[in-house]
């Protein structure tokens, strides 16, 4: 990370050297993270969908950490159903959407590897969206804050995920971070739908490692 930032330093004239050039990770005997492999079964994502409803809910005797906006459980729902990236979930605007045909068409300013990615929306999905038009929809975002400062932040869904985590029955659940959201997409689209892994990984608009295949398929 220290080499990475003093290069783009160097790069901008704002610097004349990157003091970090030569440390390795050896030199703090550190090593790569353990890659995650956590991913939500189908009856755990059921249990978290059903979290999300009941907070949402006021009820007389719950405290209001236990409680979640409209705004926020939607955006989690949409995570939970479309597989896509926390950021882009919190800032999807409504010119994104084409709600008739069903998709999402996120521009390359908005995707990790910028490139335009097309995300297809099931019914549940749309009926999710549907119900934000009366909230949000004279605004840019979809998931509009209201307070006149955009859309929601992503970390505002990681706070309430973690929030949610606290309670039953989420707290009977093996521990999970909200990217594992995205890899439980993952891994139900290979389980449940059979789908091939090179279709699953370009839903998650992941770049091919083969090279040749990036550019040729």
């Amino acid at each position: 990370t220290l080499n990475l930032m003093l290069d783009y330093g160097l790069t901008q004239h704002s610097i004349e050297a990157n003091p970090a050039r030569m440390l390795k990770p050896k030199d703090f005997v550190a090593s790569a993270k353990h890659s995650r492999d956590r991913a939500l079964s189908l009856p755990e994502l059921r249990t978290l969908w059903c979290a999300l409803d009941q907070a949402t809910q006021t009820r007389k005797g719950i405290a209001k950490t236990s409680t979640l906006s409209i705004i926020t459980a939607t955006a989690i729902k949409i995570l939970i159903l479309t597989g896509a990236r926390r950021g882009e979930v919190a800032g999807m605007r409504w010119d994104e959407l084409d709600l008739e045909a069903g998709t999402w068409t996120l521009p390359s300013n908005r995707t990790k590897n910028r490139k335009q990615h097309v995300i297809y929306l099931g019914k549940l999905a749309l009926g999710l969206l549907g119900t934000m038009k009366p909230l949000s929809g004279d605004t840019p975002f979809v998931f509009d804050t209201g307070r006149n400062t955009g859309h929601i932040h992503t970390d505002s869904l990681t706070t309430a995920i973690n929030r949610l985590k606290k309670s039953a029955p989420l707290n009977e659940l093996k521990p999970f971070t909200i990217h594992d959201l995205r890899r439980s997409a993952a891994t139900a689209g290979g389980e449940h739908r059979k789908g091939k892994p090179h279709v699953i990984e370009h839903m998650l608009n992941h770049q091919p490692l083969n090279k040749l295949i990036a550019i040729y398929q």
